[in-house]
């Protein structure tokens, strides 16, 4: 797929982009959170428990926040050896190809963390640690929205990708 032009961008969208954009930091936060730990544990020989879940959600939702930026932007590792070898139509269809794949891939995610998150929230599940915090409900339902908001934009990508077949 090619990268998508500034002005043809959605502008339903920048309301999503901007606390992508800001939930890169989580990964700085979780470096600081995990430079605590190893300070408190070898340091002064005292583990801290919430470390390991804290650190494992904030991760987990920053990549899949970050899975919208890199979507919709179109930024996403390419391999483009047989794509940049061929004429603009194959291009097209090829660009069609993939915008079908990750349209049904991402639906396919969708539904999943959609069960997922669905029987987490009713069962108000916990890591089970002895912190026990709800990070794993959280993080289910990070995942919904984010395989949600990504789906709309493979779709998105999908139509732009018919229109530059057919005219």
């Amino acid at each position: 797929m090619e990268l998508p032009e500034p002005d043809a961008r959605a502008p339903s969208l920048p309301w999503v982009l901007k606390p992508a954009e800001l939930a890169s930091y989580g990964f700085a936060i979780c470096v600081a959170i995990i430079g605590f730990e190893v300070v408190m544990r070898y340091g002064f020989n005292a583990p801290r428990i919430w470390v390991q879940d804290m650190v494992v959600m904030l991760v987990g939702g920053c990549f899949a926040i970050g899975g919208i930026v890199v979507l919709y932007e179109g930024s996403h590792i390419r391999i483009t050896a047989i794509y940049d070898n061929v004429p603009e139509r194959v291009q097209r269809w090829l660009d069609l190809l993939a915008a079908i794949v990750a349209a049904a891939y991402l639906a396919l995610i969708g539904y999943g963390a959609w069960v997922n998150a669905r029987l987490s929230i009713k069962l108000h599940e916990t890591t089970g640690t002895s912190w026990d915090s709800p990070l794993p409900m959280i993080l289910k339902t990070v995942l919904l929205v984010s395989a949600g908001i990504m789906c709309v934009i493979a779709v998105t990508q999908l139509f732009r990708s018919m229109k530059r077949l057919v005219g």
